[in-house]
This record gives structure tokens, C-alpha cells and sequence, in this order.
């Protein structure tokens, strides 16, 4: 619900709709789940069958079909032991490794190095911002589009606009001003195509048509040229021949007007376009964007005439740059706070020796997923984002409930790992186990983005299920007796009150 508050639309309607489907699933599980178990514990105290609760079998015919059974129960006793001797031998080795202060300091050393990996390296060199294929079936058209136009031509452009809004276009100062302006721009290397300005061509059509230019009757003979669907002369050489041609009513949909009385006032609003340079790298987009804006602010200041708010350069794509330039910023404002968030919750109920292990094992994990976005070569997106976001409270949530168990047993720190992994160990790798399976299917969409959503996710399982099964454990057998056990309290103040 953190990730909620963020400037992000398309995150914060995902992370309330997450939020609600928890919120939920928790209500059905302490209503519905809970009744479902009741009726269940009726059904076996009153000898029903499971599948046919509504019919009840003789139970002295099942105690004898019981004694029967108890010969070949005794033979299958050695099978189930010979069976069970490994899991239970693996289990004892896996105890003597991890109980081994050694190994516990190479474990916690380890995990914790994957901090300062993510952060200080890994998650400098990821790309921000992803390519838009990600987004299409591997065989869209889009896709098979994009590959041509990348590898066919050396140079890509993008058309770009720059917004005039509520000017006299009439003034002929203004009118000079405009125009160096966009010869300001023209200049700027990333300007692959200068600006075809309305301005310029009205001009010279009315030079060599003696129309008003400036002044009285400006509109009225504009509003005209506006209408002329045949192709004019834009553009004259000196011999007399036309260098280039346009139909002015192309410009009709660039210019609207300011009327009083059916009069044209001014220009309400205006584009003029060019081409700019497309660039393949996300840092390269974001530096030639603030680059186009620094140009038109710095360039508005030698022009009094015209107003910096009321002036704006933009590019379909500028959209997307805008975002991916406020990610980092994002994921990190929304990192810390969910952490935050998570570890203040988790001070009311668990002891602050294991909450500090479980926000030391939140910043490996993060840190971790860094990295494999980084060898993966997964850039910091849309779907990056939500993962990341949702990584916090989804990790957590394994080392949770070993700690919490671990609390909750007795005597010394040893013993307590060892039924705290024997009784809450298997059910932590079970639900680990339980949404790798709910989640297999998206390693094989036909969609890059659903695949990038199944290793991130996948990657967030396999890091919580290691933080919950062999961090934690490796950080009681080193400081486990500096957490006060909660059973042992519980049975003293029980005793007290006896007394």
C-alpha cells in the first residue's frame, strides 16, 4: 500500500488493487478457511467420509480393518524409514553445516556483500526506461518493424513541436522574435529537420502576392492563405525557380485563434514542427531532452515579448523520459518507505535483534535483484518497477514466520533453530515451492515482459526462501542468544499468576 502514494498512475492503481485482493484474501482466510476447517473437525468427530460428508461409516469396522492393517502398517514402517532416512539425513547434515560458526559468518558475510554489489554498482549501470517491443508478442508486427527501421537506417528521427500559445502574430516584433527563436533551435545538433513554421511561408507567399504581412488586415488575409488547398512557392531562388513547394492548408490544423465577435483577437495556440534525433540509449533520450528545453529557456530570455509559460518545446516520446527520468527517484523514495513501513509494523511483534536481521535481509535482497537485473540485462521499467515494489513485502514475508516460530521456542539458541526449521522450515519452502508453480507459466509467454515478470519474481522467491531458511538461521547460531525466547515468558507470567 506504500507504493500506492507515489506520482505514478499506473503503479499506484496496480498496488491498490494488490492491496485489495490481500485485504480480501485475509478476510476469507480468518472467515471462510476458518469455518471450512470447523465443519471439517465435525465431520471426522461424527465418523463421516470426506468426500460423502453427508453419509457417516461404521467406525468399529474401520477399528478392526485398522487391526488388520496393522501387520502390514509394521512392514511398511521400514519402507517409510528406509524412505525418510535421507530427507532426515540431509535435514541432520543441513543443521550440522549451518549450526557451524564458520559457515554461519561465510553465509551471513555473503548475503549481506550483495548490498553494496546492487547498490553502489549494479544498479548504476542499469538502463532506465524500456523499449517498447517489450510490450508486443514476439511476433508482432511492431516488433519485426522496429528491428528493420533499426538495422536498415543509420540515423532515426522522431517529429518534434514547439507550442506558441496566446501571441500577436500580427505584431511584426513578435513576429522577429519567433523566428529567431526557432532559428535558435534549428542550430542545436540533435535538430535533424528545421522547423517548418507557417510564419515564414506566410510571409514570403505575401511578399510575392502583395498581401498584408503586418498590421490591420493581417488575420483576415492569414485566415485566406489558410484556405488555399493548391501547391504555392515557399521558397524562391534568385533565378526565379521554386526551391520548395507547400499547400497552406496543411498549416490550418497548426493555428487556433482568438475571436471576439467573429473577429480574429490573436493566436490562442500554435505548433510548429521539425524533426529531431532519435537516440537507442535511455540516458542519451533524457539528456537531449532536458538539453531541447534548456535551449528554448535560455533563448527566452533574449526575447521580452515572449513568455517562458506560455512557450514549450515536446516530443511524442518526451512522455516516456519524463517518467524514466523521475524512476530512480521513484523506486527509491518507495523502497525505503515500504521498508520502513514493513520494519515499524514488525517492532509490535517481533524482537528488535530480529527485525534489525529482517531489514538487513530486505537491503541483500534488493540489492541481489539489482544484480541479476543487471546480468540479465532487465532495464529499470514499468514492470521492474511493480516487482521491485511488491519484492519488499513479498520476501519479507519467508523470514517472517522463521522468526517468528524461532521466538516462540525454548532453550538455547541451537535447539530452538532446530525445531523452528523442523516444525515452520517445511511450510516456508512449501509456499516458496507453491508460487514458483502459480508463476511457470510466464517463463514461457510469447511476450518479452511477461518473461521479465517471471524472473524477477522467480529471482524474489528464491531470495526470500534463502533469507527465511538459511540467513536467518545463520544469524541466530551468531547472536541468537541475544533473542529473548517468548514461550519462556509467556510460561513465567503464567506461573506468577498461579502463585
Amino acid at each position: 500500500l506504500v507504493a500506492s502514494i507515489i506520482d505514478y498512475p499506473g503503479v499506484r492503481w496496480f498496488c491498490l488493487a494488490a492491496g485489495f485482493i490481500l485485504f480480501i484474501l485475509f478476510i476469507l482466510t480468518v472467515t471462510l478457511f476458518t469455518a471450512f476447517l470447523t465443519l471439517d473437525e465435525r465431520r471426522m468427530e461424527g465418523n463421516k467420509f470426506d468426500c460423502l460428508c453427508c453419509k457417516q461409516y461404521d467406525s468399529s469396522s474401520s477399528e478392526e480393518e485398522e487391526g488388520k492393517d496393522e501387520g502390514e502398517d509394521k512392514q511398511g514402517d521400514e519402507v517409510v524409514q528406509e524412505r525418510d532416512s535421507l530427507g532426515t539425513f540431509l535435514y541432520k547434515r543441513y543443521l550440522q553445516l549451518i549450526s557451524n560458526k564458520v559457515v554461519a559468518i561465510l553465509i551471513v558475510c555473503g548475503f549481506v556483500s550483495l548490498i553494496p554489489i546492487g547498490f553502489a554498482f549494479a544498479v548504476q549501470n542499469l538502463a532506465v526506461g524500456g523499449k517498447f517491443e517489450v510490450y508486443f508478442p514476439d511476433e508482432s508486427f511492431y516488433i519485426k518493424y522496429t528491428q528493420t527501421i533499426q538495422t536498415k537506417f543509420v540515423s532515426l528521427s522522431s517529429p518534434a513541436t514547439t507550442i506558441f500559445q496566446s501571441f500577436d502574430a500580427s505584431d511584426p516584433t513578435v513576429q522577429d522574435q519567433i523566428k529567431s527563436l526557432l532559428s535558435d533551435l534549428d542550430e542545436e545538433d540533435f535538430i535533424i529537420k528545421p522547423h517548418a513554421s507557417w510564419l515564414t511561408d506566410y510571409e514570403a507567399y505575401a511578399y510575392e502576392h502583395n498581401n498584408t504581412i503586418s498590421g490591420e488586415g493581417y488575420y483576415d488575409a492569414l485566415e485566406s492563405y489558410l484556405k488555399i488547398t493548391d501547391t504555392t512557392c515557399a521558397l524562391r531562388r534568385e533565378s526565379g525557380e521554386c526551391d520548395r513547394h507547400i499547400i497552406p492548408a496543411s498549416y490550418a490544423n497548426d493555428i487556433v485563434f482568438s475571436r471576439n465577435s467573429n473577429a480574429i483577437e490573436s493566436v490562442s495556440v500554435t505548433r510548429l514542427n521539425c524533426m529531431i534525433a532519435a537516440y537507442e540509449t535511455s540516458k542519451e533520450q533524457i539528456m537531449f531532452m532536458d538539453k531541447h528545453r534548456e535551449k528554448l529557456t535560455s533563448s527566452l530570455k533574449l526575447y521580452d515579448l515572449l513568455k517562458e509559460d506560455k512557450v514549450f518545446v515536446w516530443n511524442q516520446l518526451y512522455m516516456f523520459y519524463d517518467r524514466d527520468k523521475k524512476m530512480n527517484i521513484l523506486l527509491t523514495r518507495t523502497l525505503v518507505f515500504a521498508a520502513l513501513a514493513i520494519l515499524g509494523t514488525l517492532l509490535f511483534f517481533l524482537h528488535p535483534i530480529s527485525v534489525l536481521i529482517i531489514a538487513v535481509a530486505i537491503a541483500s535482497i534488493d540489492g541481489a535483484l539489482f544484480t541479476v537485473m543487471y546480468f540479465c540485462g532487465i532495464p529499470i521499467d514499468v514492470v521492474a518497477f511493480l516487482v521491485l515494489a511488491m519484492a519488499v513485502g513479498l520476501s519479507v514475508d519467508y523470514v517472517v514466520h522463521v522468526a517468528h516460530a524461532f521466538e516462540h521456542e525454548n532453550g538455547i539458541p541451537s535447539v530452538r533453530l532446530q525445531n523452528t526449521l523442523s516444525g515452520i522450515g517445511m511450510s516456508v519452502a512449501k509456499g516458496g515451492v507453491s508460487t514458483f508453480v502459480g508463476i511457470i507459466a510466464l517463463a514461457f509467454a510469447p511476450s518479452q515482459i511477461f518473461r521479465t515478470f517471471f524472473q524477477l519474481i522467480f529471482s524474489t522467491v528464491i531470495l526470500g526462501m534463502y533469507a527465511g531458511l538459511v540467513f536467518f538461521p545463520a544469524c541466530t547460531v551468531l547472536i541468537g542468544h541475544l533473542i529473548r525466547p517468548k514461550g519462556m515468558d509467556f510460561q513465567k507470567t503464567k506461573f506468577h499468576r498461579v502463585m
